[in-house]
């Protein structure tokens, strides 16, 4: 699978909203990448054990971005 950069998977996610019946469960999709948006190597929104940064993608960006694919 190749890695997808955080506005490529933005403009998916709003092709997919034009695309879908279900446009509102896409939107809310569109949030949580927008959310969990990188921040220089780390997850924007993401704190792991110890208030330690989260690399990103983040699992969630990741679990995203297969579900996609």
């Amino acid at each position: 699978m190749t890695a997808v950069t955080h506005d490529e998977l933005l403009a998916e996610v709003d092709h997919l909203i034009y695309v879908l019946t279900d446009s509102f469960g896409m939107e809310v999709l569109k949030k949580v990448v927008e959310l969990h948006r990188p921040a220089g190597q780390y997850c924007f929104s993401c704190i792991g054990e110890n208030a330690n940064g989260v690399l990103y993608p983040c699992p969630t960006i990741e679990v995203i971005e297969k579900g996609l694919t």
